[in-house]
């Protein structure tokens, strides 16, 4: 099998852009989500295919990417934001039976980067995966890596929320500040050492009291900047426009279109 093509993956587009796992871990520790990013350079060489692409194309033609995660929302959101990429993106849940990955980065590209590279091992093909969570300045960054953990395997989302409250009871509101962070890689199984990453952040404000019935995780109690709601109260197409998800899948999708044209 022949490996992924020139300039899609880092791959002598320029020293920059080769990238190793060190190199990207180096990165992510210094500035993470906060740089110049891989697609920064390549989204000057691609563009997304637009709708009469994916028609002419045929989806009997479409290349299957799996998304790597097991968490449903996440699923969705994924859906929702690749929807136009030349691709039929398929969950965990078409894998059959795959024990998952022991996820233990210190970082969100890590992290990511595990299940990437785990997943398309194991599914023979180009894997999507992302790593991400809840930064409160606060807290000192937590829960950060481990916000999916927060509290403990006893806990569900609503329960890592309360918790997050309660630990947060005597921050007042000018010292509430949080960002939701999210890295995304992107991985084939015949790509040896190279891969695509990619960023998104929110910056928002952690409030007092859960609020909205949408979304997951931590979104009843965060309110992005420059808004009053929290994205729990935001309809989905309003949250994908601003999310760190969105943002992240935004920035990665000029380069992964032009893998899954040119493969």
């Amino acid at each position: 099998m022949r490996g992924f093509p020139q300039g899609t993956l880092g791959i002598k587009l320029n020293q920059e852009t080769r990238i190793s796992f060190r190199a990207a871990s180096h990165k992510v520790n210094n500035s993470e989500g906060n740089r110049q990013s891989v697609s920064t350079i390549l989204r000057q060489d691609f563009q997304v295919l637009d709708q009469r692409d994916l028609n002419e194309m045929g989806s009997s033609n479409l290349r299957r990417v799996l998304i790597a995660t097991q968490n449903s929302g996440k699923l969705s959101e994924f859906r929702r934001l690749l929807h136009h990429l030349p691709a039929k993106f398929v969950g965990l849940d078409e894998m059959g039976d795959v024990e998952a990955p022991v996820e233990d980065g210190a970082t969100f590209l890590e992290n990511a980067l595990i299940k990437a590279r785990y997943y398309s091992e194991h599914f023979g093909g180009i894997a999507l995966a992302d790593d991400s969570g809840l930064v409160v300045d606060a807290l000192g960054g937590e829960p950060g890596v481990h916000s999916a953990r927060y509290g403990g395997d006893g806990f569900d989302d609503e329960g890592r929320t309360l918790l997050l409250l309660r630990n947060m009871a005597e921050v007042p509101q000018g010292e509430r500040t949080a960002r939701f962070v999210c890295a995304v890689v992107v991985c084939g199984a015949d790509a040896g050492t190279e891969y695509l990453y990619e960023f998104g952040t929110v910056e928002g404000t952690i409030g007092f009291e859960p609020r909205g019935a949408n979304g997951f995780g931590y979104d009843p109690v965060f309110v992005p900047s420059g808004e009053s709601r929290t994205t729990a109260e935001m309809s989905a197409e309003d949250k994908d426009a601003l999310s760190h998800r969105g943002r992240a899948i935004k920035a990665i999708a000029p380069a992964l279109t032009s893998l899954l044209r040119d493969r």
